[in-house]
């Protein structure tokens, strides 16, 4: 248990530290379920504006960086990648379990689609194109973080 919290403030202070490191509400730490047991450095989406802005106008994201979106309820929440400059896998979750992942290139043009995942997800984690293939991330499995302050 030491361990977790001394990795928490490490990461915190990765991200402090970091130029390319997102700089958004509250950030922390994730670990993905797997042999590697992989630490991610996660900004919190959870208001409505945040969740609406994402990752867009950003020109870079530093490596096991990404944002957490968080949902009042389980659902099926569309993404887009309006604004966006850099592409995205998009990691779908429902309870702390992986449910969908799709990778998401910039788009360019006035038709905007939008993409949403195969099934109800109340989180969503956007990383670097090609991280969740990396980190050997597929359905069913877990990325667990720390509560979170209440969704508004």
């Amino acid at each position: 248990m030491k361990w977790v919290g001394l990795a928490l403030i490490l990461a915190t202070i990765i991200l402090i530290t970091l130029p390319s490191a997102p700089k958004g509400d509250t950030c922390l730490s994730a670990e993905t379920e797997g042999p590697n047991g992989e630490t991610l450095a996660l900004e919190i989406a959870a208001s409505p504006a945040a969740r609406t802005d994402g990752l867009s106008h950003r020109t870079s994201l530093a490596p096991r960086h990404g944002m957490l979106f968080l949902f009042p309820s389980a659902g099926i929440y569309p993404f887009w990648m309006k604004d966006t400059l850099i592409p995205l896998d998009i990691i779908w979750l429902d309870n702390h379990r992986i449910v969908d992942i799709t990778t998401l290139e910039i788009e360019e043009g006035s038709l905007i689609p939008q993409y949403t995942p195969s099934a109800a997800a109340d989180a969503v984690i956007e990383l670097n194109k090609g991280e969740a293939h990396e980190l050997g991330l597929t359905k069913g499995d877990s990325i667990i973080w720390p509560p979170c302050e209440k969704i508004h």
